[in-house]
């Protein structure tokens, strides 16, 4: 999975309604993370990374706090992520942000992942429909 999205991130991420993000800092890339849409109302948070050199700097609020607004800005329920229970600096980040475990849902193709997390980012508090 990680090598069809990464040989062409343009078709498999932005195209269906998604984004990339990158914290760049004199001309250098430190952080990505992207926001893929899954269906309507649920979007996930992916393939997060901050440089070993720049972690710290708070480049990873940065990357989750673009990935929140344009989850929000898109209409998005729910931004899910999946991942790994070892990553520890990275579960207390998703936390601090305000992600909660729940459980994992969905068939994935990770045989890491040991952990599902969401956001609900929607504005709405009840609906009229």
């Amino acid at each position: 999975a990680d090598r069809t999205v990464f040989s062409d991130p343009f078709k498999t991420i932005v195209e269906p309604g998604g984004q990339i993000f990158f914290v760049v800092s004199d001309g250098k890339v430190f952080g990505t993370c992207a926001v893929m849409r899954l269906s309507d109302g649920i979007y996930e948070l992916a393939k997060m990374a901050v440089a070993a050199e720049a972690r710290g700097r708070g480049y990873g609020d940065l990357l989750i706090e673009a990935a929140i607004d344009f989850a929000r800005q898109e209409g998005a329920e729910r931004l899910i992520l999946l991942s790994n229970t070892r990553l520890k600096p990275a579960i207390a980040l998703y936390e601090k942000h305000g992600f909660r475990s729940v459980p994992i849902t969905d068939a994935h193709e990770y045989s890491r992942v040991d952990i599902q997390m969401e956001l609900r980012v929607s504005n709405k508090l009840f609906s009229l429909s």
